[in-house]
């Protein structure tokens, strides 16, 4: 069942916790009936990463036009070749699955609902959707001195 079919067979003022299955942290803790809100903190997500993606597209072109200066010594060029080695390497890899993210964006509302649970803690709803995006929150009060009703 997509979220949005979900969302519909829950009271509208149920508190939900909506993440990612391989990100970590709640998105969105409120009341399920506010899907404008839910929207508006995955868009959030993606225009983050389409920045990110940007960033790291100049750092990657950077890394290759501004090589250190060498020493000569061995010793000395070998560990920051080596180390420049790996910021490129890390760098590509992060901006190969950002990119893929950003060009392939599923809306969040259209999204698998995985799994679904009560949490005694607080009372919530769980929701597990597909998805990579990272939240900040555990609990409802954390998410409530952010984003304030």
């Amino acid at each position: 069942m997509i979220l949005n079919d979900y969302l519909k067979t829950l009271d509208p003022n149920q508190i939900v916790a909506i993440g990612a299955k391989y990100g970590e942290g709640f998105l969105y803790i409120e009341k399920a009936g506010n899907t404008d809100a839910i929207s508006k903190r995955f868009k959030d997500c993606l225009r983050n990463m389409q920045s990110g993606v940007s960033y790291k597209a100049a750092l990657l072109t950077s890394l290759f036009i501004n090589a250190p200066e060498l020493t000569g010594n061995l010793d000395v060029d070998y560990p920051v070749m080596v180390k420049r080695c790996d910021l490129i390497r890390n760098t590509s890899y992060s901006l190969e699955w950002q990119r893929e993210y950003c060009e392939n964006f599923v809306p969040v509302l259209e999204r698998e609902v995985l799994e679904d649970y009560d949490r005694s803690i607080d009372g919530a709803i769980v929701v597990l959707i597909e998805g990579i995006e990272n939240g900040s929150y555990w609990l409802h009060d954390e998410y409530l001195e952010v984003y304030p009703v």
